[in-house]
């Protein structure tokens, strides 16, 4: 995912800010909310449908709980007569006139606007000052209940007399007014700390379950209120041909809602399935409408930057879209979606340079192979589920190593193991020596070297993922090993790294099944001694002559290692 903003593609689950101080248990508490903690992650376990897997967290950590404050009041407290900072219609907004979502909206829910605030306290030595921490902690309950945020107080006590403690914590909640269930807890540093902490933080996190439904179905409900609404749009003098119309605005709230769904329902996507459908059908549809405007020669600086985000909305859309029928278990939905995915931007980008096709459907195919990699086999168990034709006339589904052919009213190909799947990524950016992306929108790599480049961490990242588990094909692994070598070793040649592309190279040669793959270490071989004989290396030509005489290849040898062969003998 690595073209894509993070906030805009990680798995959404509810946020909590948290002030933990620093205490000598901080770094405990720390530990045991990690355990919870998804932010950043593009699969976690924990949204798969119907398993029995504890609710996971976003965490974002602050120096202190006024720094949360202000991060609260940053998005909530606004002029009545003002949009927001991230509203098309806020004349100082990166969307303004005519954009529809930024990266920032996702942000405000990940790491700016939490739904529960968690702070941690010091109960003091002497009883006499409970009444101020009280009244502070009465102070915060309110303050945050006006932004409908969950506040909770952890308390950390070093109290020896556990009925002491229980009815100096028994005030502070009478004072406090907060929660015995889920709005004060007490952490006593004199018991055993690792797994006092670790229960206490299990029973905090349960009991903010019914507090982030409501805060996002608040949000959500806001979201849903907007629907045919239309406001007045400030005078502008934006170079722009695309017009704010209510089908963007539409997109927008769609957009929302369904993110929005994702935390309110963490562990269960199929709340925000249908509207992010809806949602992508009506960002496609807007493309299509806007084609000429788009992909006009003099195009203004202000279209292609909406262009590229309105692009790069569909793409994140579209992941979260596959990773969601992922996790209710229809792999064959979810790779199928991926297939038409790519097949509808590619109609629309007919007339766009082949180069700039080849590089976007080359992600795509390389973020589909994270999630293969990600998602846990018994996830994965209907691609082996597809039904097997009694024969070949009545073939609707064809199953090969690593894919299926549907052959149904939409013929698709889809790639099903994830080796295949980043080396399919490779293959599309597989250049020649003399390509170049001047000239084309370079939204993802800046020059041809850096495209280069990307392809040999895409070959070494589907090398990673070798060899599979079916016996079937176990024989072959190496091979297919030594056929990603070579490639990564032809880039480095390009690119100028002869000796790393020679490491490679010798690394093939190592490959214990290699000899069913002659053909292989005979170019291989030839390979080297070229390189050998242009670095004028003597000694290594000589290792290598007799590997290659072995062989019994010398007749079909290229006529550039004849000659280094012939100029050593």
């Amino acid at each position: 995912m690595e073209f894509y903003d993070q906030a805009q593609t990680q798995q959404l689950a509810p946020f909590v800010a948290l002030s933990i101080g620093d205490y000598e248990v901080s770094s405990v508490l720390k530990k045991n909310f990690e355990a919870f903690n998804i932010a950043n992650h593009i699969w976690n376990n924990s949204l798969l449908k119907n398993r029995l897997s504890e609710s996971r967290f976003i965490f974002h950590y602050f120096d202190s709980e006024r720094s949360i404050y202000k991060s609260i009041c940053s998005y909530k407290e606004k002029t009545s007569d003002s949009h927001s900072i991230i509203s098309p219609f806020n004349p100082k907004s990166e969307l303004f006139p005519n954009g529809i979502l930024s990266s920032k909206w996702f942000s405000k829910y990940l790491s700016g606007l939490p739904f529960a605030v968690i702070s941690v306290y010091q109960l003091n030595s002497n009883r006499n000052y409970d009444g101020e921490l009280g009244a502070t902690l009465a102070s915060l309950r309110s303050k945050y209940l006006k932004f409908n945020v969950h506040f909770v107080a952890l308390i950390v006590s070093s109290e020896k007399n556990l009925d002491e403690e229980a009815n100096r914590i028994a005030v502070l909640r009478q004072i406090s007014e907060l929660s015995k269930n889920n709005g004060i807890f007490c952490l006593n540093t004199n018991q055993d700390i690792e797994c006092t902490t670790e229960i206490l933080t299990t029973s905090i996190l349960s009991s903010l379950k019914s507090a982030a439904t409501e805060f996002y179905m608040a949000a959500e409900t806001r979201v849903r209120q907007r629907f045919g609404k239309y406001y007045t749009l400030p005078s502008n003098q934006v170079n722009t041909l695309v017009e704010l119309k209510p089908q963007i605005l539409e997109i927008r709230n769609l957009i929302k809602r369904s993110m929005l769904l994702q935390f309110m329902h963490p562990n269960n996507v199929d709340y925000s399935l249908p509207i992010l459908e809806k949602a992508y059908e009506g960002l496609i549809d807007l493309l299509r409408s806007t084609q000429t405007v788009f992909f006009s020669p003099t195009i203004s600086t202000h279209d292609l930057k909406l262009y590229n985000q309105y692009r790069n909305l569909l793409d994140v859309i579209a992941i979260h879209l596959i990773r969601g029928y992922f996790s209710i278990e229809e792999p064959v939905a979810a790779l199928r979606k991926h297939r038409a995915h790519i097949e509808n931007v590619l109609d629309l980008l007919q007339s766009r340079t082949k180069l700039e096709q080849l590089i976007w459907e080359s992600i795509q195919y390389q973020w589909l192979a994270e999630f293969l990699t990600l998602v846990p086999k018994a996830a994965l168990a209907g691609l082996k589920a597809i039904n097997k034709p009694k024969s070949k006339n009545t073939a609707k589904n064809v199953l090969y190593f690593g894919g299926i052919a549907f052959h149904d009213n939409f013929y698709s190909q889809v790639v099903t193991e994830p080796g295949l799947a980043y080396l399919k990524a490779a293959s599309k950016i597989n250049l020649d020596a003399s390509s170049n992306i001047d000239g084309i929108n370079q939204h993802f790599f800046s020059s041809t070297e850096a495209v280069r480049r990307h392809r040999i961490s895409i070959l070494k990242m589907a090398k990673s993922v070798q060899p599979y588990d079916d016996k079937d094909v176990e024989s072959h692994v190496d091979g297919r090993i030594g056929l990603i070598d070579w490639q990564i070793a032809e880039e480095l040649i390009i690119i100028g790294e002869t000796e790393n592309a020679i490491q490679y190279y010798a690394e093939i040669l190592k490959e214990k099944n290699l000899k069913t793959w002659n053909t292989l270490k005979q170019l291989v071989l030839e390979k080297m001694l070229d390189i050998f004989y242009e670095q004028k290396d003597e000694l290594r030509i000589l290792k290598l002559i007799p590997e290659l005489l072995v062989l019994d290849h010398k007749s079909n040898l290229s006529f550039s290692s004849k000659r280094t062969i012939d100029s050593i003998q």
